[in-house]
């Protein structure tokens, strides 16, 4: 066994959450400024911090903007759905002895409003937020816009991980 632990993302590896981010953002940028941006435009947003993406949308009170920004995902939260193969995924890390967590960027208070209602929280044991991070990163292909991430891993479906780490 190469390695003992895996750690996991959220947004865009372990839950479809595009839309919900993307609308939520929409709506939050319509409230506080008053101004329209398709949500084409945000993507950028997926991948990176709700701070960075609102400091790149020039947003001022970037703490109001945030709890705001998380009013705003609940109302989405049906459209958020885990990946397909992602439960078979844990399930069988589990039954080979791997150790599996969540690294993400979301704040502790992101987390439980976005992840705790997936249903697949129970498959972790450990759980880094934003307030604490580090570690070798597989790049989720199956839920990233962007291929210009840095990575060590590249996978295009769930089922890779597998290979990667064995």
């Amino acid at each position: 066994m190469k390695y003992k632990h895996i750690v996991f993302d959220i947004d865009g590896t372990l839950i479809d959450t595009e839309y919900a981010v993307l609308h939520s953002l929409q709506e939050t940028i319509r409230a506080l400024s008053g101004r329209e941006i398709p949500c084409s435009e945000l993507k950028f947003a997926l991948g990176i911090t709700g701070i960075d993406a609102l400091k790149k949308l020039e947003i001022k009170d970037i703490s109001y903007a945030i709890e705001l920004w998380d009013k705003n995902m609940c109302k989405y939260a049906d459209t958020m759905k885990v990946f397909d193969g992602i439960t078979g995924l844990l399930k069988n890390l589990l039954s080979l002895d791997y150790e599996i967590g969540i690294v993400t960027s979301k704040t502790r208070e992101e987390f439980a409003h976005d992840f705790c209602q997936s249903g697949i929280s129970h498959y972790f044991k450990t759980i880094i937020c934003a307030e604490n991070t580090g570690i070798d990163f597989a790049l989720a292909v199956w839920g990233s816009h962007s291929k210009h991430i840095k990575a060590d891993y590249f996978l295009e479906r769930p089922a890779d991980l597998l290979s990667a780490i064995t």
